[in-house]
């Protein structure tokens, strides 16, 4: 199975909202920001995070970290999507649901196998997919003109492979701050 590159990636992730009818009635919305993304341990894993959001209806979000363990790469990219909603009484709080597909990579280098460019060769290379529920809190602290600053909180869930059925599942929470920009 053939890796999803960055680019395609971030294009899979917003395809759907830039062609969906309500980009016509919708002025999008473009973020970037800073994330801590925890999988049930003691840390947070600095993360980058992309955005698009079309009005208040629709958002499409990308989370991407890993770290490097001597010979071990890991990198997991979550590409989530769904519904906001504006919470009633709080103009400036918004809850949001949907789905997310997660594509967590885990690879061992050797550095005594090199393929024809010279670049270590993975030894064991391995793609873990997931598709999982998402729901989250969205603070919008800034919005002046065209430019906002927001600060929100999530959690993933995804069943945790054969143990989902005895309702195992795995959770991923993430914790951000983003600023963006209205088209």
């Amino acid at each position: 199975m053939k890796r999803c590159t960055f680019g395609a990636c971030l294009i899979m992730a917003f395809l759907p909202l830039l062609m969906s009818s309500a980009y016509a009635a919708s002025s999008p919305a473009f973020e970037l920001g800073i994330a801590g993304v925890t999988g049930g341990d003691d840390h947070a894993d600095p993360a980058a995070l992309m955005r698009a959001t079309l009005g208040n209806s629709f958002h499409g979000q990308m989370l991407l970290y890993g770290a490097d363990f001597g010979p071990v790469s890991a990198r997991t990219i979550m590409l989530s999507g769904g519904s906001v909603a504006n919470l009633k009484g709080f103009e400036r709080l918004q809850t949001q649901f949907g789905l997310t597909l997660m594509d967590e990579y885990i690879g061992i280098y050797s550095s005594t196998r090199k393929r024809p460019d010279q670049t270590d060769q993975p030894k064991i290379s391995k793609h873990n997919l997931n598709i999982g529920a998402m729901m989250g809190l969205r603070f919008q602290a800034l919005q002046k003109s065209n430019y906002t600053a927001s600060f929100g909180w999530e959690s993933h869930l995804f069943l945790a492979g054969s143990a989902g059925f005895y309702l195992v599942f795995g959770v991923k929470q993430a914790w951000y701050a983003s600023v963006g920009v209205s088209i």
